[in-house]
């Protein structure tokens, strides 16, 4: 089924199901498609379903995605799920200096 859909259409279908079940069905791809299509997640849902994953399909995975992404993505792969590395992102979010606070609330809620 993912495999059929655009990497980033693919990546929102797995932000919405469980961990296990988007891991399973990453495992079923080509490591070229797998990678297109984990290049688009978050970095804490990337982790997530990676960590779910079979070490040598993951590792497989990581390598045909950047190497700037995939050494990343080892790095937080080495944190346990439930500590404050586990859950962090690496993402961040910045903001013109003339939002207002209000601004930024409601696009953070969004």
């Amino acid at each position: 089924m993912l495999g059929l859909l655009s990497p980033q259409d693919a990546a929102d279908v797995i932000e919405d199901i469980p961990e296990v079940q988007a891991a399973e069905m990453v495992e079923d791809m080509s490591s070229e498609q797998a990678a297109a299509i984990m290049k688009e997640l978050s970095s804490d849902h990337l982790v997530d379903v990676l960590g779910r994953m079979d070490e040598n399909v993951s590792q497989a995975i990581l390598a045909k995605m950047h190497r700037d992404d995939a050494e990343e993505a080892r790095m937080m792969l080495e944190y346990q799920p439930d500590c404050a590395g586990g859950i962090m992102i690496s993402e961040f979010l910045a903001y013109r200096s003339d939002h207002t606070i209000m601004d930024v609330q409601n696009d953070l809620q969004a």
